[in-house]
């Protein structure tokens, strides 16, 4: 089964690390960051993950109420060329990108312009399907709150529109290849639901889709504006941007992306390269995926924007975006998926990423107050085996080290 990007829902003594050697400009990390416990294991951990999946280059940070506790590259950001990985290396993390925009919702409901209770296709008035295509009449039943939850009636598990779609959505429309992120909702409007809104859980890509261009109607701006302004800035991040799939318009300070090795090669979704490619640079559009999984980022930044979460939302939205939703499937589950993050054990809230092939990453808050966050410039194809060693195997390590700092 081939997916794209998704979700699964012996300690050291402490010490401190910066790699100032590897320090670029583009990622300023904190001259003398305070000691934290658990970072050689942390570092073993993320070291012999590195070695046991054969992964070409990695990059790993820990944040504390803004300040940088640990930052550290490993291996290689372009492994043909033997270029070391950098702390100011930017990667793509995929799903990683999905807290964001809940966060740009969550904001917009805060401030009065947006409810979570309204419908999807009310707000996105101006969206129509193909012609000759019949709406299913519960498509306009979706509320904001269903997107958010992965409740809204979209199923990927047999094929992700958001990527198996971007030759199929434009050429409905006769627009051209790859589709644009309006063009892949307006063709699944076309589309029956596959259970009644609410009904149950189903991890779409395609409703944090929705919630992007959500975010572009109520704040009359890009998504991409948006999030700059209100979200990136304000946590320290201003360096993140929703990246590129061509080699060409890739910046030097990205990492070379590697499929895994049993990956095979696709012919570019775009309409005027019909070259074989790696996954990774034109089996599909890093632009069409940009509110569910398009982000670029250092892991620095990618941990300063989760750790600026109580910054940026008000308590008691905040309290409202992490509460256990009042759905019968999450009854007594120790774990759960809130309006963008997964909540449970030491996570107080975090999320994974995965690209098929070429990026994995995870970004969680833990409950003593550390932020930590890990990218990669592979996923191996042992997704399922390697997701929560990424993501809870790292959370445990961390859950028991001591937050506490010198003043």
């Amino acid at each position: 089964m081939r997916r794209r990007d998704f979700l699964i829902s012996s300690s050291a003594g402490g010490f401190a690390v910066a790699t100032i050697t590897n320090l670029t400009n583009a990622d300023p990390v904190a001259a003398a960051p305070k000691p934290v416990s658990g970072t050689a294991a942390f570092e073993g951990h993320v070291k012999n993950l590195i070695a046991k999946e054969r992964i070409p280059g990695a990059s790993a940070a820990i944040v504390r109420d803004g300040r940088v506790l640990y930052a550290h590259a490993f291996g290689y950001a372009d492994l043909a060329r033997k270029r070391p990985a950098r702390i100011g290396n930017r990667f793509r993390i995929a799903s990683s990108t999905k807290p964001i925009t809940a966060i740009g919702i969550m904001q917009l409901v805060e401030s009065g312009k947006l409810r979570l209770a309204d419908r999807a296709f009310d707000v996105l008035s101006d969206f129509t399907p193909p012609k000759g295509r019949t709406e299913d009449p519960r498509l306009r039943t979706i509320t904001v709150q269903q997107l958010l939850l992965h409740v809204g009636g979209f199923d990927s598990s047999k094929g992700d529109i958001q990527f198996e779609g971007l030759r199929l959505a434009a050429d409905a429309f006769g627009r051209p290849r790859p589709a644009k992120p309006r063009d892949l909702i307006e063709y699944m409007m076309g589309q029956p639901l596959a259970f009644s809104p609410g009904a149950r859980y189903q991890y779409s890509n395609l409703g944090y889709n929705m919630l992007g261009r959500i975010i572009e109607e109520v704040s009359s701006s890009s998504y991409e504006q948006y999030v700059a302004e209100h979200i990136l800035a304000p946590a320290g991040a201003s360096g993140m941007y929703i990246g590129k799939t061509r080699p060409s318009q890739i910046p030097p300070d990205e990492v070379e992306y590697w499929d895994d090795p049993q990956a095979v090669p696709s012919y570019s979704v775009y309409q005027d390269d019909d070259v074989v490619r790696p996954y990774a640079y034109g089996g599909f559009a890093m632009e069409a995926i940009d509110s569910h999984g398009g982000h670029v980022a250092t892991a620095t930044e990618l941990a300063r924007v989760i750790d600026a979460v109580p910054r940026l939302l008000k308590p008691e939205t905040l309290e409202q975006m992490l509460a256990r939703p009042d759905l019968p499937f999450y009854k007594g589950q120790p774990r759960y998926y809130a309006f963008g993050v997964t909540v449970g054990g030491s996570i107080a809230y975090g999320h994974n990423g995965a690209l098929t092939w070429g990026a994995a990453s995870t970004v969680n808050k833990l409950r003593n107050g550390l932020t930590f966050a890990i990218v990669f410039n592979r996923l191996p194809f042992d997704i399922a085996g390697f997701l929560p060693q990424m993501q809870e195997a790292s959370a445990t390590i961390l859950a028991a080290a001591h937050p506490e700092m010198e003043s």
